[in-house]
């Protein structure tokens, strides 16, 4: 699981990376134009986005895209040496739990190299000659309770799409030629289910967080 994990990060940092720092130049640049050049509040829009919505979607959007068809892949073929021996296909128990968390432990993982990508080009972006002292009265401002919620998301999400993952690759059915089809299904499969489930925490969870708050 480990040496899994390790490899799934090295594949996805630097996208993470790259996605990160163009999303959040972009971002910056037109929250600036539309708040009239206040990188105060640009900065404070953006965190509050990217803990909000762009963190826990983007980091899973990309695990999926970097990770997905090599999940699928190894489910799939996992099924076909079953089928050839004859066996049963596995039901779930240790191997199961041993994916979803090498899951949801490669998102968590990735999230600090998107995350600190946005914030990184988005203080590069305001007008501000401070920007290290930006940068870290940025993070101070990033509450326990806020940063929880977003490593509980992009776990949650991320484990969803694992799932839908896996149930894809054990529908093989005859031979490894169906694997490409497999795969073309489950990586739209996980980008819906990721943005639906934003969407429902969003609309149906945030605003009895913001209640009890």
């Amino acid at each position: 699981m480990l040496v899994r994990i390790r490899q799934e990060l090295a594949e996805a940092a630097p996208l993470a990376v790259l996605v990160g720092a163009t999303l959040g130049y972009g971002l910056t640049t037109m929250l600036a134009s539309a708040l009239g050049q206040n990188s105060s509040l640009s900065m404070e829009a953006l965190m509050m986005g990217t803990l909000q919505i762009f963190g826990p979607v983007g980091v899973n959007l990309i695990w999926i895209s970097r990770s997905a068809p090599l999940r699928v892949g190894l489910v799939a073929r996992h099924r076909w040496h079953q089928m050839q021996l004859g066996e049963r296909p596995d039901a779930g128990g240790p191997r199961l739990w041993r994916e979803l968390t090498a899951a949801m432990i490669t998102a968590v993982l990735l999230l600090p190299y998107f995350v600190g990508a946005i914030l990184l080009a988005g203080v590069v972006a305001t007008p501000r000659l401070d920007n290290a002292g930006q940068l870290w009265e940025l993070m101070g401002q990033i509450s326990p309770g806020d940063l929880m919620q977003t490593l509980l998301r992009t776990a949650l999400f991320a484990a969803v799409a694992e799932a839908l993952c896996l149930r894809k690759g054990r529908r093989l059915q005859t031979s490894l030629e169906e694997l490409p089809r497999l795969i073309a299904d489950a990586i739209p499969e996980c980008f819906l289910a990721v943005i639906v489930l934003e969407a429902a925490w969003l609309t149906l969870i945030d605003p009895f967080h913001g209640i009890l708050r």
